[in-house]
């Protein structure tokens, strides 16, 4: 909370000042209570600011950040896709899976430039883990056993399949889904 108290000093102090603060914050964890939601009602009373929400990025965004990381990369477009639908768009996941894939030489640079050859295998990076463990440690322990349930079925499932399959009250089902969807566990 130091930090944040630091960064309301700076706000206030420089309001006659051009200066840009730029934060993140992953918007599934900014419950009501959390300290930084406090932050912004205070700096936003005083000086103000602006909030931007980010998209996921779309397949075409994906290609352009490959491309970037590694310019002039020979990259089959069926591999973008196999990126895209493995970080769901999300640029953190994306931006460390290719560290990854280059940290474990499946991106490599050659004499004439970097080579992508075909993804057989996406594992995910120690980092990107790390973000999935600490996001599924915030669900409660019913909500996490029959969301586990849930990731049996697939990517997509209805509720009506999932209260099926998990044979629970659907006022149960129906908190869990509401916790998977308030941590962005499930979409």
């Amino acid at each position: 909370e130091l930090s944040l108290d630091l960064l309301a000093y700076l706000a206030r102090a420089m309001a006659e000042q051009r200066l840009m603060l730029v934060l993140t914050a992953r918007t599934e964890v900014l419950t009501e209570q959390h300290p930084l939601r406090s932050w912004m009602r205070a700096v936003n009373q005083s000086v103000g600011f602006e909030s931007l929400t980010l998209e996921p990025l779309s397949l075409e965004d994906t290609g352009t950040l490959v491309r970037t990381i590694f310019p002039g990369i020979r990259v089959a477009a069926n591999t973008i896709a196999r990126l895209h639908h493995e970080t769901r768009g999300n640029p953190f996941f994306l931006a460390e899976t290719l560290r990854h894939l280059n940290q474990t030489q499946h991106i490599v640079y050659q004499s004439d430039g970097w080579l992508f050859p075909p993804l057989t295998d996406v594992s995910l990076p120690p980092s990107v883990v790390e973000v999935v463990e600490s996001t599924f440690s915030r669900l409660s322990p019913s909500a996490l056993e029959l969301l586990s349930q849930a990731a049996v079925i697939g990517m997509d499932f209805t509720f009506d399949l999932l209260l099926t399959v998990t044979e629970r009250p659907e006022r149960e089902v129906l908190t869990a889904v509401e916790e998977g969807l308030a941590q962005a566990v499930i979409t």
